[in-house]
């Protein structure tokens, strides 16, 4: 008898529900990759049923925090292709912290609100408890964001003299 592979992919294209269930299961707080033809891929965190919207990417890269989560349970359960890898949700996170101004610059905090200038954090990505730190804090924290922190200009000053080795304390 020949040996066939089969994909994740192909079992749920068509929908072989009946012969791979364990296929079909899906673990709440994850992080999937949702397709639809046509559209490039969301990223997306998948809540517990009942939460009628969840937070992630959306079709056109875009953070939303009111993607259904009850299509994801029902109506999207085959669109979702399989889990997201930790580096594919950090450059995501990264990319979308890039464009709202808080990442690896002072910013206030996501969730504490603690104000950081001096960047004396560690980056890093913690997949499994959802937080994304910059140098400067946390960046994102389940669903929250940090907010940019505007500098006054002697305070940028003060900065730049401090990378350049010209500022005394």
């Amino acid at each position: 008898m020949e040996n066939f592979r089969v994909t994740r992919e192909q079992i749920l294209k068509y929908n072989m529900q009946d012969e791979f269930p364990e296929v079909f299961k899906l673990e709440t707080h994850k992080w999937y990759i949702v397709s639809h033809p046509s559209m490039q891929d969301a990223i997306v965190f998948l809540q517990e049923e009942g939460m009628p919207s969840t937070f992630g990417f959306n079709h056109e890269g875009e953070w939303t925090e009111i993607y259904s989560n009850e299509h994801l349970h029902s109506k999207y359960r085959n669109d979702i292709v399989r889990p997201a890898t930790s580096d594919e949700l950090k450059k995501a996170l990264i990319d979308e912290a890039t464009r709202r101004g808080v990442w690896d610059r002072p910013m206030v905090s996501a969730v504490s609100n603690n104000t950081s200038t001096d960047g004396t954090y560690c980056e890093s990505f913690d997949y499994i408890n959802n937080v994304l730190w910059s140098r400067y804090g946390r960046v994102f924290d389940n669903g929250e964001w940090a907010t940019a922190l505007e500098l006054t200009t002697e305070e940028r000053l003060e900065r730049i003299e401090k990378h350049l080795g010209l500022w005394n304390q």
